[in-house]
């Protein structure tokens, strides 16, 4: 059972320019997650988007609900959520029912001005979150096997970018504001959070088609390729078919996306195990419940 709360303790809104509050969230989600937001803020990316929600007391931070704003492509329509992240206590505090009274703030202060609010817990928590209304649900991912018969038509250059030059830092930010026209389920305008992903990975991930004009985050790893997002303008002359095989190298025989595609034949459908659990609560929730679909693995806050 829940212990009581300290009364010393105040729910705060970190804004960014507060230096005091900002350095109480980084020191936090560094103890409990292990990184921090500071370069994220210092890069100019911490916008209106993300406001996270403090437990405090003269700057130490006892636990954080961060209401992340996302704009998202749901099987053609446009809808603005609430996505709850970086929910954390730190651990000399856990069991004191902190989660708890920012959860009943958050919800109290967001539930009707959005449509729906979805977060991802991990195995821990799976109990918490069914007492706020929220409703478990599973994802799928879509998984295609790549058999390069022969080369395509014509050679095509692919680029990994180097974000340490400036031209292909500028050339990364103005794709993260475009979307990816070939997902059902797509994050759009949100350039900020493609960002916070780019700075975490030192950009390892980014590869360019130069002749498409195509932005690309995608891993390979022994025979896979792992495509998490795919960035251009929705007239891009080719499939992702066609986007595939050109990423693809000689030893690629499989093709994981991390993202729902719009097109689905020829791939075989997967339940989402040993990942972060969906959770959502709202009218839009319903949009989902039918759907072997995935919000893209770059949209998690």
């Amino acid at each position: 059972m829940d212990k009581p709360i300290d009364k010393k303790w105040e729910v705060k809104i970190v804004h960014p320019e507060d230096t005091g509050l900002r350095r109480a969230y980084n020191r936090l989600t560094q103890s409990v997650f292990g990184f921090q937001f500071e370069e994220w803020y210092q890069e100019g990316w911490w916008k209106d988007q993300h406001v996270p929600y403090m437990l405090v007391w003269d700057n130490e931070a006892a636990a954080n609900i961060s209401v992340n704003i996302m704009e998202l492509n749901v099987f053609g329509e446009r809808k603005v959520c609430l996505q709850l992240g970086t929910v954390m206590t730190a651990e000399e505090y856990r069991g004191q029912g902190y989660a708890r009274l920012l959860m009943e703030k958050v919800l109290e202060t967001y539930r009707d001005s959005y449509d729906m609010i979805y977060l991802f817990a991990n195995d821990t928590v799976l109990d918490f979150y069914p007492r706020y209304g929220f409703e478990k649900l599973t994802q799928f991912y879509y998984v295609k096997e790549i058999r390069m018969d022969q080369p395509p038509d014509q050679q095509y250059h692919v680029r990994k970018l180097e974000l340490d030059r400036v031209d292909d830092k500028e050339l990364a930010v103005r794709f993260m504001k475009k979307g990816n026209p070939f997902s059902g389920l797509a994050m759009v305008n949100n350039a900020e959070l493609y960002m916070f992903y780019v700075m975490m990975s030192d950009g390892e991930q980014l590869y360019y088609i130069e002749e498409l004009e195509v932005l690309a985050f995608a891993e390979y790893q022994g025979n896979r390729l792992i495509l998490a997002e795919v960035l251009c303008e929705k007239s891009v002359g080719a499939s992702l078919s066609q986007i595939l095989e050109i990423l693809a190298k000689d030893k690629i025989t499989q093709v994981e996306l991390q993202f729902t595609p719009k097109e689905t034949d020829g791939y075989e459908i997967r339940e989402l195990t040993g990942e972060c659990t969906l959770f959502c609560t709202g009218r839009d929730t319903v949009l989902f419940r039918d759907k072997k679909c995935m919000f893209p693995i770059l949209s998690h806050t």
